[in-house]
């Protein structure tokens, strides 16, 4: 725009155009300016005069200037700049903070058909939006196999600057260890269409695997607990990066294949939460009393993801209480409950065995005149070193007691043994009849008849 010029010199403001007018008197002609007869005479006028007014063509007050003018096809989104000027719609610009199912890039969906959103953002203050397109595919660059494209598809309208509502999934059937990639594009409502958005990405969440390093008492499969409320742990595994379990379900039988006697059930129990790839907190045994006596038990363990997703048993364990050891098939002189001696310095023997595997360390040897061993104490070796292995016969310890008379009584003999733990095990109990054998035939072959 220019300044106007003013109706009067040195003034200001005035039209934007203005004219100019006057008259002029041409003063008297002499000549003949009219002629008339009247009455039978002829008459004139010999001087006459003229006046001319006159007025000029309107003229503008501005200098000269080009005039541009401003055109589009629609105006429906176009910003009133004055009264005379429009500017052009502007194209949205891409989309972002793409989410699926409220989150950035999740990794443990369980939703199969998942909520898709995104901010619209367009340079035009007020436009909004109400179309959108979004694709979903195997691969991050879109070459891969495509799980869904929307094509261009109507939503509710959403304003410059807003998140768009939520988007269901419509495509073929997703499936779990698969990462998934998609993207979306949004028209504005002059039908510009913007660019693609970054690419995002999300993919379902994954059952835990087994949990694997079961652990008892800080051991795999001990075979000596001495506690009789052990404690388990093992190691939470799930494909879900960064996944988490806060749940976990023990068993404990007698029997491996979980058929035999109940031990403990947990069933589902809250725990201190453990991220995926590592070990459980310890878990205290809390069912039906364990006894020191060297029985094996078995146990398995189970856990939960952070969306309640169930795992696998794990591989089964086991572990065996602290126990006693046993003494088993005592022997005298080589036979069992013998009723003549060769010797009156007869050997003793026994199986020792240990439910831990332990050896022995110690061993005890009495011998007594009554059943109940109340009677006169014949010998009695108190608690003496050896070293026995597990399920392995001992040495022969010899008799070293009161001699022996050869009158045929009967004797009460019996045997412990200690393991390396100090644990004792009970009586293995025996007898032996005092009668000397001086001359005994066991057997003569005279051609083919057998005299005993």
């Amino acid at each position: 725009k220019f300044p106007r010029g003013s109706a009067s010199y040195g003034g200001t403001g005035g039209s934007d155009s203005h004219t100019h007018s006057g008259s002029r008197n041409t003063g008297t002609v002499s000549t003949l300016s009219a002629l008339w007869y009247e009455s039978g005479n002829f008459n004139g006028t010999t001087n006459h005069g003229h006046t001319i007014t006159w007025s000029a063509v309107s003229s503008s007050n501005l200098p000269p200037y080009l005039t541009t003018v401003f055109a589009k096809r629609k105006t429906s989104q176009s910003t009133e700049v004055s009264s005379t000027e429009e500017t052009e719609n502007a194209t949205p610009t891409a989309p972002t903070s793409l989410l699926t199912e409220g989150s950035t890039n999740p990794t443990n969906i369980t939703d199969t058909t998942p909520e898709f959103s995104a901010i619209f953002n367009d340079p035009d203050t007020g436009d909004t939006s109400s179309d959108y397109k979004i694709e979903v595919n195997t691969l991050e660059n879109f070459t891969g196999t495509v799980m869904w494209d929307s094509g261009k598809s109507s939503m509710t309208e959403t304003n410059k600057g807003n998140r768009s509502p939520d988007i269901s999934y419509a495509g073929t059937t997703l499936n779990t260890a698969v990462t998934y990639y998609w993207r979306i594009k949004f028209w504005d409502a002059s039908d510009a269409e913007s660019p693609w958005s970054a690419v995002a990405n999300f993919a379902l969440n994954q059952t835990p695997t087994a949990p694997t390093n079961l652990l008892t008492e800080g051991s795999t499969n001990p075979t000596k607990v001495a506690d009789t409320t052990p404690e388990f742990k093992a190691q939470y595994n799930d494909a879900n990066s960064g996944d988490t379990s806060s749940n976990y379900e023990i068993e404990v039988n007698t029997l491996e294949n979980f058929t035999g006697t109940v031990m403990w059930d947990s069933g589902k129990v809250a725990m201190a939460a453990v991220t995926e790839g590592n070990s459980t907190a310890d878990i205290s045994y809390n069912g039906t009393t364990l006894s020191l006596n060297g029985t094996t038990y078995y146990w398995r363990i189970k856990l939960w993801d952070s969306q309640d997703a169930e795992s696998p048993w794990s591989a089964v364990a086991h572990f065996i209480m602290s126990g006693e050891p046993n003494a088993s098939d005592l022997l005298t002189d080589g036979k069992t409950n013998p009723t003549w001696l060769s010797t009156r310095t007869p050997t003793i023997s026994a199986i020792y065995s240990d439910s831990n595997g332990d050896n022995s360390a110690s061993y005890e040897i009495e011998v007594n005149t009554l059943e109940n061993f109340t009677g006169t104490v014949m010998w009695d070796t108190t608690k003496q070193a050896t070293t026995i292995t597990s399920g392995q016969r001992s040495s022969d310890f010899t008799y070293a007691g009161t001699r022996l008379l050869d009158d045929g009584t009967t004797y009460y003999i019996r045997i412990r043994f200690w393991d390396t733990d100090d644990n004792v095990s009970d009586w293995e109990n025996g007898t032996l009849q005092d009668t000397l054998g001086h001359f005994r035939i066991d057997g003569i072959k005279l051609e083919g008849i057998t005299i005993n």
